[in-house]
């Protein structure tokens, strides 16, 4: 089975996100993982939201040497490339008023990427950070403006046309709130694409609610940095 097709059939499954700028000590991952491997987690997520030059491949090799989860890269630029991952997003953020992030960086990853094994999943990426302060808002010049059902059902549609094979919502690194969009199920309905949501979650209750929304996979990233026993509390969650 694929990495795409797991995740079209999960169902609410949780992935946690690790930033290397922020978590990239050999101790430190090796903690973080094996708590993880003890919390139902379904995919580790790995990307950094800066600019910054990250080299992946000592850190994804430490990831993968203390467990079997899948490992996908969520890429902030086209440095972030390892073909010791099992897959990456290859983003499109259709939110972005900068082709920088729709097809320049894209463009830059290409070469590195095709001389890798890794699953491409081409990712329609959508940053709904409604007031712009998050840190990937002020990198990518995101637009704060587009929230309405109608404009992201319209974005949706346009990401699956284009080829987009998921959807993928985030509130952006360092977000004060969670995206609990009541129209995430019309959107999954309506496009029959997967979706992954993250960005500011801090409680079981959240992802409770975006599972019951019909999102497939929830990214869990700053609350766990800040912290790590959050990741207890996903064994509470009825699967």
């Amino acid at each position: 089975m694929t990495i795409l097709e797991r995740i079209s059939s999960c169902k609410g499954a949780i992935a946690v996100l690790i930033d290397p700028e922020k978590t990239n000590k050999p101790a430190e991952i090796e903690k973080l993982i094996h708590k993880i491997n003890e919390s139902n987690v379904t995919f580790i997520f790995v990307g950094g939201s800066t600019l910054n030059e990250i080299h992946l491949d000592p850190i994804i090799i430490q990831i993968k040497k203390y467990t079997k989860i899948p490992v996908i890269i969520f890429p902030g630029n086209h440095t972030q490339v390892s073909t010791y991952a099992d897959a990456i997003f290859y983003l499109s953020l259709l939110t972005s008023n900068d082709p920088k992030y729709l097809i320049e960086e894209q463009i830059k990853s290409t070469d590195k990427i095709a001389k890798t094994n890794l699953e491409v999943i081409p990712t329609g990426y959508f940053l709904l950070d409604e007031k712009g302060n998050s840190s990937t808002s002020k990198i990518t010049n995101n637009s704060p403006k587009i929230t309405s059902k109608k404009e992201l059902l319209n974005l949706s549609l346009t990401a699956k046309y284009l080829g987009k094979k998921i959807l993928l919502f985030d509130a952006g690194s360092g977000a004060k709130k969670s995206n609990q969009k009541s129209y995430f199920k019309d959107i999954r309905e309506t496009t029959n694409l997967p979706i992954i949501a993250g960005g500011g979650i801090k409680s079981t209750k959240e992802i409770i609610n975006l599972k019951n929304l019909g999102v497939n996979i929830i990214i869990v990233g700053n609350h766990i940095e800040e912290n790590i026993d959050f990741l207890q509390e996903f064994n509470k969650i009825k699967s």
